[in-house]
């Protein structure tokens, strides 16, 4: 195959982007971080879709999980539940979709059983969504607290504005 008939980019051994994918926006969060979040990363960049691991995003269109066919529990998740605008799906279908060069019907490979529960979502609670640990989203110090650690460092009393 000659670079000219391969595409833009295939001379130079960049795999070319296409568009597949274009106007899907994919949730990783409920693929293991590392070596399989990447390559799913990889693979959604490459058919033209964006990613992101955080669930509050609204313009998720699919969820992404390594579906188990013998594990009939739901898998509690913080994003939204819209079977008209969201589908949970086997990471199978991107695969599949990477492999075929077009966008497939996420309907006709398996889908993860889940419920909406934002509180007993595991993965959030991990902080693999990097939004904090156990609680959730946690409070943060403002940067503008940066100079004064303790009332010990403000002087006393401080001092009056003067008048105008």
């Amino acid at each position: 195959v000659d670079a000219a008939a391969a595409g833009p980019g295939a001379a130079d051994g960049e795999p070319e982007c296409g568009t597949a994918l274009a106007g899907c926006v994919i949730n990783l969060l409920y693929l293991q971080p590392g070596e399989q979040r990447d390559t799913a990363k990889a693979m959604a960049w490459r058919l033209g879709a964006y990613t992101t691991v955080c669930p509050f995003d609204r313009a998720i269109t699919h969820v992404l999980f390594k579906v188990n066919p013998l594990d009939k529990t739901a898998t509690q998740v913080s994003v939204q539940v819209d079977d008209d605008r969201v589908s949970f799906v086997d990471i199978a279908w991107l695969e599949t979709c990477a492999q075929d060069g077009k966008r497939l019907p996420s309907s006709t490979f398996l889908q993860a059983r889940v419920h909406y529960n934002p509180v007993c979502d595991e993965a959030v609670k991990r902080g693999d969504a990097g939004l904090g640990g156990s609680a959730g989203l946690h409070r943060r110090p403002s940067r503008a607290l940066t100079m004064a650690t303790s009332d010990a460092m403000l002087p006393l009393p401080l001092p009056l504005p003067l008048p105008l």
